[in-house]
């Protein structure tokens, strides 16, 4: 109402870390959150809301409007990016990433039918997996999902402290790792201090990235 839409409240005690938002064919909205709670900033909730466009939830979607991707009690990675993609089909994507310290970095990516529920077809009953050796993943923070035409997932990660390095690693439909991107493939720039921004599939399925540098 009032020109706008109001999230769940999951806990007074809490804060939105993420947020993205996509508007499908049809005018419904989908909206990924990401929650830190006040009472341990190590447990965060990540989310996505479908509402219809007069701003109300839609019942038909998840539990009430909402599908709970994860409820964590860990480090998680709320760097900015655009982590949900709507797929031709009218599924969803989505991903997110937590790591327990001196463990490892774990990249959840999940795909979600259309009414919100998880899609067996993809990785482990929705959801692909990924977990990199701390020391190594440390650097390798999941920054964007972007999709190619023939439906290949690529993610673009970047480091967080002083290199100059922006990273990939490509799956498949159905959430396979390609060959050769078992870990994350890095791509030296010129720049030093460099932060990804945003990201494009050119129409030949090459990447353009963008960011800045200081």
């Amino acid at each position: 109402g009032n020109g706008g839409f109001t999230l769940p409240v999951q806990s007074a005690l809490s804060a939105i870390a993420d947020l993205n938002m996509l508007i499908q064919p049809d005018g419904n909205i989908l909206l990924r959150e990401e929650r830190v709670f006040a009472a341990s900033h190590n447990t965060r909730s990540v989310s996505i809301h479908r509402f219809l466009p007069n701003g109300t939830l839609d019942q038909n979607f998840g539990i009430n409007g909402t599908t709970v991707l994860s409820v964590m009690d860990s480090f998680s990675n709320s760097s900015s990016g655009h982590k949900l993609q709507l797929l031709p089909d009218g599924k969803i994507l989505s991903g997110y990433q937590t790591s327990h310290l001196q463990d490892s970095l774990v990249t959840h990516i999940v795909r979600l039918n259309q009414d919100g529920s998880f899609d067996p077809a993809f990785g482990m009953n929705g959801q692909v997996i990924i977990k990199d050796p701390f020391s190594y993943a440390f650097q390798a923070f999941l920054n964007d999902i972007l999709l190619q035409s023939t439906g290949n997932i690529v993610l673009v990660y970047n480091p967080p402290f002083e290199l100059s390095d922006l990273g990939f690693r490509v799956l498949n439909t159905v959430g396979q790792i390609m060959p050769g991107h078992e870990e994350v493939n890095w791509r030296v720039t010129e720049e030093i201090d460099e932060t990804y921004t945003t990201g494009l599939v050119l129409p030949n399925d090459n990447i353009l990235v963008g960011g800045s540098a200081y």
